[in-house]
This record gives structure tokens, C-alpha cells and sequence, in this order.
């Protein structure tokens, strides 16, 4: 299920992806619109649902939660949509860190933006030199930078229950020094993992969420 933008406003769309039929069709991308759905359900055929794959939107979030049982362990998210807020999260953390450090007459994160966000295998070799050197320090964006590279490793796990385990032991050991820096962005990518993990299981079937 995901939103589609026409010229002036949103409509929701609900999909089977396995018959490759649109089941539902309704205006905005509220809670009631997706709930327009669930409400042509039956209570059978709510329980019977194994995965729902939708974008990263509350009111999604929140109509599934209210009307399928479960819900919190069924549904899934598009790996790169949850790589993308991890991300701004850490660029974010960047610029606060930078802002500090650049009052203290101290340039260490300008020009980083490029070597904290990009892909170590579409690096140049003086960035991956850039990035060796910078990972290795205390910098509250090199912890937040570890946190979005561990987060990648997430979606090979084939039991949620380890993915859990591993995020928590992970994540424990950078909270109190990292998420009060995060901002809305990065916070708000924590609480999307803990709505990922059931996509882990999907892994399995090489199907992305």
C-alpha cells in the first residue's frame, strides 16, 4: 500500500503484490482512508494477513495498527526508505556536532557531508582514507554514522528475534551519547526500525519492503 500524488492532492492505494491487482482507491493518505479498506474486510480476513508492505507514513502506521490484529509484528518497510531517514539522521547529527566544533575554532566535519552518507563502494580512494581517519575518532557523528551501518546488516538476519537482539545490544552501547543528538529526522528512524524488523523475515523470499 503506498500514496500517489496527483496535480493537487494524495490518494491512497492498497495492492495485492502477488496477483498484481489494486484492491482499494481512496483520496488522501489519512488513517480513514486506509481504514476505508480494512472496513471492506472481514474480521477472518484481517487475522489471515501475514505482511503488509507500505511507505513510511504515520496514519498507515496507525489505521493498520488499529484494525489489523498484530499489526506491530507484520509490517514492513522499503529497506532504502528506512536507509534514507537513518541517513538524514546522521547528517543531521553533522551539522549540529559541526556547528559546535566550528565555535571552538575547529573544522574537523566541513566538507564531511559527502564521506558520512555515500556508499564506501562508490568512494574515491582519498575519501575512503578521509573516512578511515574520521571513524576512528569520538565524534558523536562517526557513532551515528556506526549506528546506520550496523542498521544495513539488519535486513540479512532471517529471525527477527536476533535482528532485535543484535539492534538493541548495538543501539544501547550509542544512546546516551548519540540519540539526544539525533534531531526529529534521526529519532524518528529508530522508532521505523523497530516497525522494520518483521521485514527481515521477508529477506528470505528476496523480496524488499
Amino acid at each position: 500500500m503506498g500514496d500517489f500524488r496527483t496535480d493537487t492532492s494524495y490518494i491512497t492505494v492498497v495492492s495485492n503484490p502477488v496477483t498484481c491487482t489494486v484492491l482499494h482507491v481512496s483520496e488522501d493518505r489519512t488513517t480513514k482512508s486506509l481504514g476505508a479498506y480494512y472496513a471492506t474486510c472481514s474480521s477472518t480476513q484481517l487475522e489471515s494477513l501475514k505482511s503488509m508492505s507500505m511507505d513510511i507514513w504515520g496514519p498507515y502506521i496507525q489505521g493498520t495498527r488499529i484494525w489489523v490484529p498484530g499489526a506491530a509484528q507484520k509490517i514492513a518497510f522499503d529497506r532504502f526508505h528506512v536507509a534514507k531517514y537513518i541517513g538524514n539522521g546522521v547528517d543531521e547529527v553533522r551539522k549540529i556536532e559541526n556547528r559546535e566544533l566550528r565555535k571552538q575554532g575547529m573544522d574537523t566535519l566541513t566538507g564531511t557531508k559527502y564521506v558520512w552518507l555515500t556508499n564506501r563502494k562508490h568512494m574515491s580512494a582519498w575519501h575512503k582514507k578521509q573516512l578511515q581517519q574520521l571513524k576512528k575518532s569520538t565524534l558523536k557523528t562517526s557513532w551515528a554514522w556506526a549506528i546506520k551501518e550496523f542498521s544495513q546488516t539488519l535486513w540479512h538476519y532471517k529471525s527477527r528475534t536476533w535482528a532485535l537482539k543484535g539492534w538493541k545490544i548495538r543501539f544501547a552501547s550509542r544512546r546516551r551519547s548519540t540519540v539526544s543528538h539525533l534531531g526529529a529526522q534521526g529519532l524518528e528512524a529508530m522508532v521505523i526500525l523497530g516497525h522494520a524488523m518483521p521485514a527481515c523475515s521477508h529477506e528470505k523470499s528476496g523480496q524488499d519492503h
